[in-house]
């Protein structure tokens, strides 16, 4: 689905990202972790088509990303922000309903009736009774929750998420990962997703790449990357590392 060949990134003389290989499979919840600065982010950017590198290519089904429409792009890839949505003078629903906006003519019409797949992503995250409220009048989960919607009715084939759980608590954390994970099974989604915690990394990644410092460290599963010495290098902290008493992935100490 997405390979990565000796991508850099460059801004004036700093260095952000350098010699970066390693590809996503299709199908899989590919994870990205490391410290603040490490270049996260900006490699998500890079893997969208948002931002163009300073030498190297990302392939998206083995086509240059750039080589990409934007619009065409849209119609299965599918990218939700770190921060929840804005409070614009928009209703729940019609913020999913944005989510069509690729398939749709000049007119805003679309060939087929979506209404029941909006019904269905409504009902799904349980945004059925919020669907006519305003987003000045939810919470920050909630809106958080639109926004998946939102991408959701894009129905997308690979979906890129920027640390979706920060300034969530955690059971919102754990519900908005597990829907995820969920829809990635039913549908065969490719998932890519910058994450700040570690342990939620290691319950819900197939494969897990750890950057610092704009580098590759290690790419592999939990277990290959969630290594005491490892981390502590990375991090700059001891942390203590033992298996999930449930699941058997390494869960971070500190």
């Amino acid at each position: 689905m997405i390979q990565v060949d000796d991508l850099q990134l460059r801004i004036g003389n700093r260095t952000i990202l350098n010699k970066l290989h390693f590809e996503v499979q299709r199908g899989e919840i590919f994870g990205v972790i490391g410290p603040n600065g490490s270049g996260k982010s900006t490699l998500l950017k890079l893997l969208s088509g948002l931002e163009k590198p300073t030498r190297g290519t990302v392939y998206l089904d083995g086509r240059p990303v750039n080589s990409y429409s934007r619009k065409k792009l849209a119609t299965w890839l599918a990218v939700l922000q770190q921060s929840s949505l804005p409070s614009i003078g928009f209703t729940v629903k019609e913020v999913v309903e944005m989510g069509r906006y690729p398939y749709q003519n000049w007119m805003g019409e679309e060939a087929e009736d979506v209404r029941p797949l909006i019904s269905s992503i409504l009902d799904k995250l349980r945004l059925e009774k919020l669907q006519d409220r305003m987003l000045s009048e939810i919470s920050g989960g909630e809106k958080q929750r639109a926004a998946l919607g939102k991408v959701m009715a894009q129905e997308p084939r690979l979906l890129m998420l920027d640390e979706p759980t920060t300034y969530l608590d955690i059971g919102t954390q754990v519900e908005l990962m597990t829907w995820i994970q969920a829809w990635k099974k039913e549908s065969d989604l490719t998932v890519v997703v910058v994450l700040h915690d570690l342990n939620l990394a290691a319950q819900y990644c197939d494969r897990i790449l750890l950057l610092h410092q704009g580098e590759v460290v290690e790419v592999g599963t939990a277990e290959q990357v969630m290594k005491e010495d490892l981390l502590q290098r990375v991090y700059g902290v001891k942390p203590y590392v033992l298996k999930h008493p449930v699941l058997g992935v390494p869960q971070i100490l500190l």
